[in-house]
């Protein structure tokens, strides 16, 4: 009887853990299908502003505004480049 429960307390924590893991992997792949979503969203946009999406070691905006999702500007005209770093220790 002991027994039983120590096996059934440690298959609880079992699935506890995995549903944790399994909870952290979907918040990801939330986030990676809301940022390919708005990538489709952006180069389907027929504006007069056209976004370009190229393979590259850095990422870079040139004169973009940003709005909030309520159509808020919060930058206008905004240029930078981030470039790809190799830390070394």
């Amino acid at each position: 009887m002991e027994e039983s429960l120590h096996y059934s307390g440690t298959l609880f924590v079992t699935l506890l853990t995995a549903y944790r893991k399994l909870l952290k992997i979907s918040g990801f792949t939330d986030r990676l299908t809301t940022l390919y979503n708005s990538i489709e969203d952006a180069e389907s946009k027929t504006t007069t502003e056209k976004a370009e999406f190229l393979q590259s070691e850095s990422i870079s905006f040139d004169n973009v505004s940003i709005y909030t999702p309520g159509d808020q500007l919060l930058a206008k005209h905004l240029t930078f480049t981030v470039e790809h770093v190799t830390l070394k220790y």
